[in-house]
């Protein structure tokens, strides 16, 4: 089949999904080009060979001012323009694929729009191409609740000329927030298949947007995450590891708030090197300040190379991993191959990677529970050295490349070929 592929994708777990599934494709002999905004730098389809056509100039946060007033009317432009940029790069690249002869379009999630308006606009073109959509999660920003709440429900606001800022910053919110989730809703709807990575982000797409997605567990690429070298030992100065973008989602404060815990209840002093694929300065900063005080020591790890990253994760204790609502997640699986011990938060698709007491130890979302997991993992040796020996046998056989490729396939060659039930 020729296939056409739409995305827009920084570095880090969902542009690693892409990429396995385009490989897979390749390997049975599909011919693959994409579309979308001009590729990140690391992009891994690019190092696939895949050709890339642009769509759009790449779509960019545009900076707000430093006043009250242009802060807010910054916030709306930046969204509106995102969005907007979004919606175009897909219109533009399903003119593309309306003329280039294809067999079957395929979208990934997305920045700024989860699921790309391709589908929408390939239908408005009259185009008879089956499209499906990969969706790793909806738009946070739009259907989640953030620190403040969800930003489309208006606050109670005070009477009086005083509350003029928050009223207007009510205002802007809850119409930004309505158009983009209307968009998107709009998007999603036109695919003639959405498939998601776990029963997690099946019910967060249902919720949504009213779509009845179909799981289709994504493969870790066993040969790239072999175990770490026998013998290894900790340094002098023991540390864990966690990996995710230094941001609020991936719960930072918890971890280092955990180790913190862990030291003061049983005088087990450990590091923290956070290996992050993106960094939000601000929030850095603030992680940074927090551990000095509470006295963890706490190391940022910004993109490292593959080499670096298999030294950092050879000589740690273990891998924690509390994201919040995490849709999937690759780290536990990954950890799991490379024969390194697991914590892992029981939220949202981490309760499907993480069989507890198997592969890995499931923890509550407190500081005090993550703690006492570790110092179970970290004192029962022989727990410890089941959980990495059975996460590995079972990475291998439920989490190959080559079961995810079938599964991904099927849905495809269903999808273009479908089977008539009598």
């Amino acid at each position: 089949m020729r296939v056409a592929v739409y995305y827009n994708l920084y570095f880090g777990g969902a542009l690693r999904a892409l990429s396995n599934q385009v490989a897979g494709l390749i390997r049975a002999g599909h011919e693959v080009v994409s579309f979308g905004p001009p590729r990140f730098e690391r992009d891994e389809l690019a190092d696939l060979g895949v050709p890339h056509e642009i769509t759009s100039p790449k779509i960019e946060v545009v900076q707000e001012g430093s006043s009250y007033l242009s802060r807010v009317l910054g916030q709306i432009r930046r969204e509106r323009d995102l969005v907007d940029k979004a919606w175009k790069a897909g219109a533009v690249a399903a003119e593309k694929i309306s003329n280039g002869g294809f067999d079957v379009v395929i979208a990934s999630s997305s920045l700024f729009l989860a699921p790309p308006s391709v589908a929408f606009e390939l239908k408005k073109l009259g185009a008879n191409i089956p499209a499906l959509l990969y969706l790793q999660e909806p738009t946070r920003l739009v259907f989640e609740a953030g620190p403040d709440g969800q930003r489309w429900i208006s606050p109670r606001l005070r009477k009086g000329p005083r509350s003029f800022p928050a009223r207007m910053r009510s205002a802007i919110d809850f119409g930004s927030q309505r158009n983009w989730g209307a968009l998107e809703t709009e998007s999603i709807r036109a695919y003639d298949r959405v498939l998601v990575n776990s029963f997690f982000s099946r019910e967060s797409v249902l919720k949504a947007y009213g779509v009845d997605a179909k799981v289709c567990y994504l493969g870790v690429d066993s040969n790239r995450f072999q175990p770490r070298k026998a013998g290894s030992q900790p340094q002098s100065d023991p540390y864990v590891v966690s990996i995710g973008s230094l941001a609020p989602a991936k719960n930072t404060r918890l971890v280092i708030e955990a180790l913190a815990h862990l030291e003061s209840r049983h005088r087990m002093r450990l590091g923290l090197r956070w290996v992050a694929n993106f960094v939000y300065d601000d929030y850095g900063r603030e992680m940074t300040a927090l551990a000095k005080e509470l006295g963890v020591e706490f190391q940022v790890d910004h993109l490292p190379s593959d080499g670096a990253l298999t030294e950092i994760l050879s000589d740690c204790e273990a891998v924690l991993y509390a994201p919040q609502l995490e849709p999937f997640g690759f780290v536990p699986i990954e950890a799991n191959l490379r024969e390194i011990p697991v914590v892992a938060v029981a939220e949202g698709g981490c309760r499907e990677t993480v069989i507890d007491g198997v592969t890995g130890l499931l923890a509550e979302n407190s500081p005090e529970s993550l703690a006492e997991r570790l110092h179970l993992l970290l004192t029962d040796s022989e727990l410890r050295y089941r959980m990495v020996a059975k996460g590995r046998e079972i990475a291998l056989s439920k989490w190959s490349l080559k079961e995810a490729d079938e599964r991904f396939q099927s849905h495809l060659n269903d999808l273009v070929h479908p089977t008539t039930v009598r």
